[in-house]
C-alpha cells in the first residue's frame, strides 16, 4: 500500500498538470494517423491497378431455343452464341462490327474482283486434336451448297466454286463481282474428318450435333436442359488450352437459354447468369442498375426508313415529310435504356440523299 501510495497516488497531481499536454500530444498523432490514411485513398490508384485473373465461370443469359448446336442450322440467338464460342471462322467481327481475319492470315482478290485467294494460319487445332486445314474450310462450303443438307445459308453459297488448293490456302471463285463477300466468309467451319463420312440428309440428326467438335476457344463439356416446358437450357464449356488465339481467361463459359426476354430479366433478378444479352430497351430498364450495369456498343449498323417513291402515296413529296415529321425518333430514343446516336441521311455519300 506505501508503494502504491507513493508511485501512483502522489503521481495523480502530476498527470493532472500535464493533462493538457498529454492531449495534445494524443490530438496530433490521431491527426498524423489520418493524414497518412488520407494519404494512401488518395493517391493508391497511382501505384495500384485491376487486373483480369485467370479461372472462374462466366454466365451468360440469351434467347433460345437450343434445338441444335451444329452452326449450319443456328436460328437462335443462343445457338449463335454457342456456335462462336465452339467454332471459328474465316472472318469474324469485333465488338465495333469490324471485320478481322480469325482463321484467315490474309486475303487476295485477283484482277477481275471474282477470285478470292484466303490464306490460313498454320498449325490450327482442332478441339480433339486433329490440324484444320483448307480441306476443312472446303469442305464446309460444299456442305452447305447441298440441297440435302437443308442449311439456310444455301442461298449465299449455291453460285460460288470452292477448292482448297493446299492445308493453308482455300480459293473462292464468284459468279459476279460482290464487294461484300469477305463479309459471307463469317460461317463456322467444320471437321471433314468427323463429318466427312455422314451423309448430308443426315448431318442435322447426327450427334454431332448435340456433342460438337470445334476449333474456338471453348470446347462442348455438356448441354443441360433446365425447363423443358419453358425451352431453358444451358451449354456448358470448357476453354481449350490450344487455342491458336491462345488460352482463355475463363476456365468455363455458360450460355443459359431463355424462352422469353421476361425469363432472361427474371434470371438476372434472381442471380442465375452473371450477364445477359438479346434485351428490348424496355427490357434492360427493368434491370437493376445497382447490380448490374447496362452497356451500349456502338456497331456499323442501324435502323432505317426506306420509302418506295414508285408508290402511288410516297409518289408524293409532302406525304413523305409528314412521315418524318410525325416519327419522333429524338423521343425513342430517349425512351431506350442506354444511349443511342442519331443517323443523318445520306448514310452512303453520292449513293443515296434524305431528300424528302
Amino acid at each position: 500500500m506505501r508503494h502504491a501510495r507513493k508511485f501512483i497516488v502522489t503521481r495523480l497531481d502530476n498527470i493532472r498538470t500535464v493533462r493538457r499536454l498529454i492531449i495534445s500530444w494524443l490530438l496530433l498523432v490521431g491527426a498524423m494517423i489520418i493524414a497518412v490514411g488520407a494519404q494512401l485513398m488518395w493517391f493508391q490508384h497511382s501505384y495500384q491497378t485491376t487486373a483480369s485473373a485467370r479461372g472462374g465461370t462466366y454466365a451468360e443469359a440469351s434467347l433460345g431455343p437450343i434445338d441444335t448446336l451444329n452452326p449450319l442450322y443456328a436460328s437462335s440467338s443462343a445457338e449463335t452464341a454457342a456456335s462462336r464460342l465452339l467454332f471459328s471462322s474465316l472472318y469474324s467481327y469485333d465488338e465495333t462490327g469490324h471485320l478481322h481475319g480469325d482463321l484467315a492470315r490474309s486475303i487476295e482478290v485477283d484482277p477481275s474482283s471474282t477470285i478470292y485467294t484466303v490464306k490460313l494460319r498454320p498449325n490450327i487445332l482442332w478441339q480433339d486434336g486433329g490440324f484444320l486445314t483448307a480441306k476443312d474450310v472446303a469442305f464446309t462450303v460444299n456442305l452447305i451448297k447441298n440441297p440435302e443438307t437443308r442449311s439456310p445459308l444455301r442461298i449465299n453459297w449455291q453460285d460460288v466454286t470452292v477448292k482448297a488448293l493446299n492445308d493453308t490456302t482455300v480459293q473462292f471463285q464468284l459468279p459476279a463481282v460482290y464487294a461484300a463477300f469477305p463479309n459471307a466468309l463469317t460461317f463456322s467451319v467444320l471437321p471433314e474428318h468427323i463429318l466427312g463420312s455422314v451423309a448430308p440428309g443426315a448431318i442435322r440428326e447426327n450427334v454431332f450435333s448435340r456433342s460438337p467438335v470445334g476449333s474456338g476457344p471453348f470446347g462442348f463439356r455438356l448441354l443441360q436442359t433446365v425447363d423443358t416446358a419453358h425451352q431453358q437450357k444451358i451449354v456448358h464449356m470448357t476453354a481449350f488450352d490450344k487455342y491458336y488465339g491462345g488460352t482463355p481467361m475463363l476456365s468455363r463459359f455458360e450460355v443459359h437459354a431463355y424462352g422469353s426476354q421476361g425469363a432472361i430479366v427474371q434470371a438476372l433478378r434472381k442471380g442465375e447468369v452473371n450477364a445477359a444479352a438479346d434485351l428490348t430497351g424496355t427490357d434492360a430498364g427493368q434491370v437493376d442498375r445497382h447490380s448490374y450495369d447496362i452497356t451500349s456498343h456502338p456497331v456499323n449498323s442501324g435502323v432505317y426508313a426506306l420509302f418506295n417513291t414508285g408508290a402511288p402515296i410516297l409518289k408524293d413529296k409532302m406525304v413523305r415529310q409528314a412521315l418524318e415529321l410525325a416519327t419522333d425518333t429524338k423521343a425513342i430514343r430517349a425512351s431506350l435504356a442506354t444511349k443511342v446516336p442519331s443517323l443523318s441521311l445520306p448514310f452512303i455519300n453520292g449513293q443515296l440523299t434524305g431528300n424528302g
